[in-house]
Parts: C-alpha cells; sequence; structure tokens
C-alpha cells in the first residue's frame, strides 16, 4: 500500500483545497496589515500549497520536516528556485519592517 501511494483525490477535494483554502489565505495575507499575524498566514498558506502539490502528484501527506521532504522530493527539476525555499519565501511575504 505504502509504495503504491494513496488513493487517486476527488476532482472535489483538489478544487477545495485550490479555491477554498488557498484563496482565502491570499485574500487573508492580501488585507494583512499586522506582520505577527502575516508570519501564520504564510505558513499556512505553504502548508496548504505543499499539501496540494502532493495531493495532485498522487504522494503521501506529511507534516512539519516530513511535508517540506516529501514536497521536495515531488518538485520538478524546472521550478523557480525561490518557490522551494522557505526562508526566502518568508522573506519575501513576512514582515515588512526589519527589527533594529
Amino acid at each position: 500500500m505504502l509504495l503504491i501511494g494513496p488513493p487517486e483525490a476527488a476532482v472535489a477535494e483538489i478544487e477545495d483545497r485550490r479555491y477554498v483554502a488557498l484563496v482565502d489565505l491570499l485574500d487573508d495575507l492580501a488585507g494583512c496589515e499586522n506582520d505577527g499575524e502575516r508570519v501564520f498566514i504564510v505558513a499556512e498558506l505553504a502548508t496548504r500549497a505543499a499539501q496540494l502539490a502532493l495531493i495532485i502528484t498522487g504522494a503521501w501527506l506529511g507534516g512539519g520536516k516530513w511535508l517540506a521532504q516529501a514536497w521536495r522530493a515531488r518538485a520538478r527539476p524546472d521550478a523557480a528556485p525561490e518557490h522551494s525555499n522557505a526562508p526566502g519565501a518568508l522573506r519575501t511575504f513576512g514582515p515588512s519592517r526589519q527589527p533594529g
């Protein structure tokens, strides 16, 4: 069972994860003016985007570092490198002010 992979995701599940979960978070991010809240929105957005990518490619889901490793293992080699760099994404979408 583990080698075969999970059952194929239903179209409704993929659409729900894509449009409801991701679009809601993107809307939250676009309207967010609080740096602390922005960090958590970005973290949740990264998690849900990685989960969606794994579901679409027929991979098992994981959590924490296992999610990152599974996503990285399934990423296309031609994918833009900035999309595989969580610290870079946090710098891009994270707090707008630098300490100090």
